[in-house]
């Protein structure tokens, strides 16, 4: 008998209520291999129908599989259609484990097998699907779940799913003690997910491709498990979209509107450069990925082997001179770990606020990170992922009208990315050129021009420093080094030597590198230089005939000198 649609416009297609006292293999198949993300292997005899539900047995066990003689410590299962389905809603009713360990979902799948040979034709470089529409995951507790989808591309092992969008469920319904609805609605324009019959998300679908799906109702361990568990379900019901009906196409016009009107104002009364995150021409460790309504950056999730790997970057082209308001729109979680996602936006080397802590009921939201007075021409942005965890950056405006406040997604894109990779600045410095010496003295030694410390303290300390200032063309961040000398057989250690730039001194001790050479190259960690004058000083913390031959600020960070260096190209002012 059909049965209603819970929501206009859908008509019924298909249920399982669960009521007989065996799972109907002619419309449904096992998940019978072990779990992709843990310790698990699905059997069938895990799953069963029992007073009108289908319950999956969540086992801690150790389970030896016969043909491999790989050992799993949990078992568990799920249920896969036969058919696949694409456009509609999909509603199912569970009762959710309690028990940390257990990873319970309801999701479309593209394939229903892990057997390569079951797949459909040219499956190895089409997009395919996957919408969670509930994922209640290791370590959740009660009352939060996880949904998302994700576009799957590529063949194992690699295989990448880049996330459309992926947001949290907190709530205070409990979901263990109590069955509870979860649905999701998916047309060309729009995906919906619903709780107990409430919408709680409206996703952007007008630029994703679309694919077929199986569903998918299952449980596996994430990890070994506190305890054995069960799932229930009490049913799956199918609804097709009747598209030629008025109750759909006002339906349809109702959330295609509501999409559009997300976009907010666009223009403001003066010069807007709307710059969007995911086309910085070089990106780092940075990447790409849809998360909802915008395509973004997304930072690391843990610190990168290379500190460059940090920063995105591009040039941008500006035309008028002026003050402009800096805005950047930026993820947050107001209710899981709020203000940690953050990262920084870098002007020409100047440091702005962190940004991704806006704290707002909107995952993603304008930050105002104020005014910076650029000249026409070309400047450097830069976003460091200061947090290198989940960062997300949408979209950046500098704007003239600094009484503008944007809002919704703003405008497209109106500047022209110019990429500053080829935009490398070495700046190789000669000590004994430093504009004023004071207490060191310019000289040779073994045969180089080098600066010269004291053997004794001086009659003022000032005199412990040099001083020289040099002008930077491009902003942004530089490395140090340092060529200083040290006598491995000779108190090794004993002539350092200090090395700030702009007042912030350098962790590292110059000439102590206890290398084999007199002279050697000493990393002296990464700086953050503005356009224009720079101060760099030398302090002679040894007083004990230290020595200085060059020194290399470069924006190169992966970049090791070697040898002499090159020719000095600095300006000493």
């Amino acid at each position: 008998m059909p049965i209603p649609s819970p929501i206009p416009g859908y008509d019924f297609v298909w249920s399982d209520e669960f009521e007989g006292d065996q799972v109907d293999t002619a419309v449904w198949k096992y998940r019978d291999w072990a779990g992709w993300l843990g310790p698990t292997m699905c059997l069938p005899e895990n799953v069963s129908i029992v007073d009108g539900k289908m319950k999956i047995e969540m086992k801690k066990e150790t389970y030896v599989d016969s043909s491999t003689a790989e050992v799993y410590e949990a078992t568990a299962g799920g249920l896969i259609t036969k058919n696949r389905f694409k456009f509609g809603y999909y509603e199912v009713s569970a009762k959710l484990s309690a028990v940390k360990g257990w990873h319970e979902a309801f999701w479309g799948h593209w394939t229903s097998s892990n057997d390569p040979s079951t797949y459909f034709p040219g499956w190895q470089t089409a997009p395919r699907t996957e919408i969670d529409c509930f994922e209640h995951t290791a370590e959740y507790d009660n009352t939060t779940y996880t949904y998302g989808m994700y576009k799957i591309t590529g063949v194992w092992p690699n295989e990448q799913s880049t996330s459309i969008h992926r947001d949290m469920h907190f709530g205070t319904t409990d979901l263990t003690n109590q069955f509870n609805t979860f649905g999701f609605e998916y047309t060309p324009e729009y995906l919906n997910y619903f709780f107990n019959g409430d919408i709680i998300k409206t996703v952007d679908m007008r630029e994703v491709e679309h694919q077929n799906f199986h569903l998918w109702l299952t449980a596996i361990a994430t990890r070994v498990p506190d305890a054995s568990s069960e799932i229930f379900w009490d049913y799956l019901r199918c609804f097709a979209p009747d598209t030629a009906s008025t109750a759909y196409l006002q339906r349809r016009n109702f959330f295609v509107q509501l999409l559009d009107d997300r976009l907010g104002d666009t223009t403001s009364t003066g010069t807007d450069l709307w710059i969007e995150a995911e086309d910085f021409p070089v990106k780092g460790g940075w990447s790409v990925a849809p998360d909802g309504d915008a395509t973004v950056l997304t930072g690391n999730t843990s610190p990168p082997a290379d500190d460059a790997d940090r920063f995105a970057r591009t040039k941008i082209h500006v035309l008028e001179d002026g003050a402009y308001r800096l805005w950047v729109r930026a993820k947050d979680f107001k209710d899981n770990l709020p203000g940690t996602r953050y990262f920084q936006v870098r002007i020409n080397g100047a440091i702005f606020q962190r940004f991704g802590t806006h704290g707002s009921d909107e995952l993603y939201d304008w930050e105002d990170g104020g005014v910076v007075n650029l000249e026409s021409g070309e400047h450097i942005i830069e976003l460091y992922d200061a947090s290198n965890y989940y960062a997300k950056c949408d979209k950046i405006l500098l704007t003239t009208d600094l009484n503008f406040t944007p809002n919704g997604i703003g405008g497209a894109s109106n500047v022209v990315h110019i990429d500053p990779v080829d935009v490398t600045a070495d700046l190789w410095i000669e000590a004994e050129n430093f504009s004023q010496p004071r207490g060191w003295q310019a000289g040779t030694d073994s045969g180089l021009g080098v600066l010269m410390g004291r053997s004794s303290p001086p009659a003022h300390d000032s005199l412990r420093n040099a001083i020289t200032t040099i002008s930077v063309s491009e902003g942004g961040q530089y490395r140090l080094w340092v060529r200083g000398k040290d006598v491995k057989d000779d108190q090794p250690g004993r002539r350092h030597f200090e090395v700030s730039i702009n007042g912030e001194s350098s962790t590292e001790l110059f000439g102590t590198h206890m290398s084999e050479l007199l002279y050697d190259w000493q990393d002296g960690g990464v700086f953050d230089l503005e356009v224009g004058a720079n101060v760099i000083t030398l302090y002679d913390s040894s007083l004990f005939w230290a020595r200085c031959d060059k020194i290399l600020l470069t924006n190169r960070l992966s970049f090791i000198p070697d040898g002499l260096g090159e020719a000095e190209n600095v300006i000493h002012q």
